[in-house]
C-alpha cells in the first residue's frame, strides 16, 4: 500500500498546484449575460475551459454538458463516487487588502476571490486523482471531480446535470464547507422587505446602492441625498460633494452567509449612523405583582459611532427619565414603613443622566472560525450633576426639585469581559465578568430603584430567580419572606463560566457554573450583612446546570436548567452544599438568545 506517500507526493506537486489555481483565480468567473456557448456568461465560461484543459493535460477523462458543468474522471468499474465543486465566484467586492484577482500569498494565507470558494478546493481535488494515479493507489469505482458554473446563484448547472440524465454517483462529498467533513448543509432563505413612507420629508434620497450577491454581507452601500445633507463623517463612512448632490459611502466588511458574524453590514452601519443623530422617546411599565406598578417615561438624545474596526464609542449626551409608582397594595406599603432606606429609592423622581459607553470586540485566529473572541465593555453614567449645577447657581440649597419632584443625583459604572475560545470544531468554552457599582450623592441618598443592580434569572446566575440572592449575606426572616422580593443593590459582581457543543442539526446543548452577587457599598442596619466587605467572596451564591438551544442562526431559543449549589445566608444545613433541598434547588429558565 502506498497511502503513506500521498502526503510527500502532494508536496512535490506544491507548486504545480498552486500555479493551477492563481490561473483560474485570475479569471473574474462572475455570472454575466447569456451568450452563445455561454449560458452564465463569459467569465465561468473561461474557468469551466480552464479546469477542462486542466484535466486533459493531466491526461484524464474529461466532460462538458452544455457549457453548464463539467467533471474530470478516473478509473474504472461500474460506479462512479463524485467530488463535486464549483468554479464561479460572487462579486469581487471591495475592501480587499490585496489584489482579489491576484491570488497572493502573504504569512502562508493565499488570498483572493475562489481560493476558499470554491476554486481552490476543486482545482485540488483534480491533482488528488494524479496523486492516486501516479502513486498507483487501488480505487474500487470511478472518482469523478464535477465542476459546476451557476453555484452562487442557486445551482442551475447541478439541475441541468441531474435533469439532462447525466450519471449520478453512487457516493460524494463536496469541498465546499468546513474540514474535515459535515454531514449536511444549512439552508439558505432569501426575503425582500419593503416599507411604504408616507411622511414627507426635507430630505430627498435619490438612491441608495449596495451589496455584491444574496449570500454575501453587503461590504459598500452608497447614499446619495439631493443637495447639501450635513451629515458627519466617521472611520467607516465618508461624505463628498458631487454634482450638486451629498454622496455618503458606508464601507463594512463582506462576509459568507453562513457566517454573517465575522462581516460588517454596511447598510445597517449606514442607517444606524443615521438614526444616531436622532432624538429617543420611550416608556416602561414596571409590574410587581401583589406589590406595585412604576411607570417610568424617558426621552434622551445620543451618538454613536465607529473609532476603528474593533471598537464602539456610545455617548449618551443626554436623558431624562422620570420614575412614578401609580398603584401599591398594603404589604409594600408596609414594607416601606419598615425600611426607609428603601422606600428612598421607591420615590417619584425625575433622572437626568448623560453615559458614555465603549465596547472593544476583536477575533483573533482564523475569523473563518472565530477561535477566539473578546468582547470588552465599560459604561460610565451620571445623574443629575447638570441640573444640580444649574440649581446651585440660582442659589437654590437643599433639596433640589424638578416640577416640584426631586431629581436624583448620582454616578454608575459597570465593565463586562466576555472571551470565547473554540476547544475543537464547533465546541466553545465561553467565559463573562462582570463587575458594577452605583452612589448616591449631593441631591439624593438612595440610587434610585430601576438604576440598582439585582442578580438571578435566564441571563445572570440561572439557579435562582431574578433579584432573590443579596444583597451579600442578608437574607430576610420567614416571617417576612414576602418583605424583600424584589432585592436590590449598589454593586454586583458576577462570574460565569459556560461550554457549549453541537447536539444535532439546528439543536446545541451547554453546561454551565455561575457565581455572583449583589451588595450595598453603605451599611443599612435593618439588613445585616448587606454591606460589601473585604472577605466579599464568601457571600457568592454558586449554581450550575445545563441547558438545550434550538440555534436557528437569526434567532436563538434557549431552555437553561439551573441548579443551585451554595447560598450565600444560613440555610440551615451545614457544608458548602446547603440547599434546603434538590427541589428548591431547580429553576427553569426560557430565554431568546444566548446569555451573553
Amino acid at each position: 500500500m502506498k497511502y503513506e506517500n500521498i502526503n510527500k507526493k502532494i508536496e512535490e506537486m506544491r507548486e504545480e498546484i498552486l500555479a493551477s489555481i492563481k490561473e483560474s483565480v485570475a479569471i473574474e468567473s462572475v455570472k454575466g449575460e447569456a451568450k452563445e456557448n455561454a449560458p452564465y456568461g463569459e467569465g465561468p465560461k473561461k474557468a469551466l475551459d480552464h479546469a477542462l484543459a486542466l484535466g486533459e493535460k493531466l491526461g484524464f477523462k474529461t466532460g462538458n454538458l452544455d457549457n453548464r458543468i463539467g467533471w474530470v474522471e478516473y478509473g474504472e468499474g461500474e460506479e462512479m463516487a463524485a467530488v463535486l465543486g464549483h468554479v464561479d465566484i460572487v462579486p469581487l467586492g471591495e475592501g480587499w487588502d490585496y489584489d482579489p484577482l491576484g491570488c497572493e500569498i502573504h504569512d502562508g494565507k493565499m488570498y483572493g476571490r475562489g481560493v476558499l470558494d470554491d476554486k481552490g478546493p476543486t482545482i485540488a481535488a483534480i491533482y488528488g486523482l494524479k496523486a492516486i494515479r501516479d502513486l498507483e493507489l487501488p480505487i474500487d469505482r470511478r472518482i469523478r471531480v464535477i465542476f459546476g458554473c451557476d453555484e452562487e446563484n442557486g445551482s442551475s448547472c447541478v439541475q441541468h446535470y441531474v435533469e439532462s440524465g447525466a450519471e449520478m454517483p453512487t457516493i460524494g462529498f463536496t469541498p465546499d464547507a468546513d474540514f474535515p467533513v459535515i454531514f449536511f448543509e444549512k439552508g439558505q432563505s432569501f426575503w425582500e422587505l419593503t416599507k411604504r413612507v408616507e411622511e414627507k420629508s426635507t430630505v430627498k434620497v435619490l438612491s441608495i446602492k449596495g451589496g455584491t450577491a444574496k449570500n454575501v454581507v453587503m461590504p459598500r452601500c452608497t447614499m446619495v441625498v439631493e443637495g447639501d445633507f450635513d451629515f458627519k463623517e466617521t472611520e467607516a463612512i465618508k461624505v463628498t460633494k458631487e454634482n450638486g448632490n451629498t454622496v455618503i459611502v458606508s464601507n463594512g466588511r463582506g462576509a459568507h452567509g453562513s457566517t454573517p458574524h465575522l462581516g460588517t453590514n454596511s447598510a445597517i452601519q449606514l442607517f444606524k449612523e443615521l438614526k444616531a443623530q436622532g432624538i429617543n422617546l420611550g416608556g416602561d411599565l414596571m409590574n410587581r405583582p401583589h406589590f406595585f406598578k412604576m411607570a417610568q417615561f424617558n426621552v434622551g438624545f445620543g451618538y454613536d459611532w465607529m473609532s476603528s474596526r474593533y471598537t464602539k464609542n456610545q455617548l449618551n449626551l443626554f436623558e431624562l427619565k422620570y420614575n412614578k409608582l401609580i398603584s401599591t397594595t398594603p404589604d409594600f406599603d408596609k414594607m416601606m414603613d419598615e425600611n426607609p432606606s428603601i422606600a428612598l429609592s421607591f420615590e417619584d423622581q425625575f433622572i437626568a443622566k448623560a453615559g458614555y459607553t465603549f465596547t472593544f470586540d476583536r477575533v483573533f485566529g482564523r475569523r473563518r472560525f472565530e477561535d477566539k473572541r473578546l468582547t470588552v465593555q465599560a459604561s460610565i453614567t451620571e445623574g443629575g450633576n447638570l441640573f444640580s449645577g444649574i440649581w446651585s447657581l440660582a442659589g437654590v440649597d437643599g433639596t433640589k426639585r424638578l416640577f416640584g419632584t426631586p431629581f436624583s443625583q448620582f454616578i454608575k459604572g459597570t465593565l463586562q469581559a466576555v472571551y470565547s475560545h473554540r476547544v475543537v470544531g464547533k465546541h466553545r468554552l465561553v467565559g463573562r465578568v462582570f463587575v458594577g457599582a452605583a452612589h448616591a450623592y449631593g441631591n439624593s441618598s438612595e440610587i434610585p430603584y430601576t438604576e440598582q443592580f439585582y442578580v438571578g434569572g435566564a441571563n445572570s446566575l440561572r439557579a435562582f430567580a431574578v433579584r432573590s440572592i443579596g444583597p451579600g449575606s442578608y437574607h430576610s426572616e420567614k416571617e417576612n419572606s414576602s418583605g424583600y422580593y424584589d432585592q436590590t443593590g449598589t454593586f454586583r459582581f458576577e462570574a460565569n463560566l459556560e461550554y457549549r457543543f453541537p447536539i444535532v442539526g439546528i439543536f446545541k446543548g451547554a453546561v454551565f457554573l455561575d457565581a455572583g452577587n449583589i451588595w450595598l457599598l453603605k451599611d443599612d442596619e435593618l439588613r445585616p450583612g448587606a454591606k460589601l466587605t473585604s472577605d466579599f467572596l464568601k457571600d457568592l451564591a454558586l449554581g450550575t446546570g445545563f441547558g438545550l438551544r434550538l440555534d436557528m442562526g437569526m434567532i436563538v431559543v434557549r431552555g437553561d436548567l439551573g441548579i443551585g449549589l451554595h447560598l450565600p445566608y444560613e440555610t440551615g444545613k451545614t457544608g458548602y452544599y446547603n440547599m434546603p433541598s434538590f427541589k428548591k434547588s431547580l429553576a427553569f429558565n426560557l430565554a431568546i438568545g444566548y446569555p451573553f
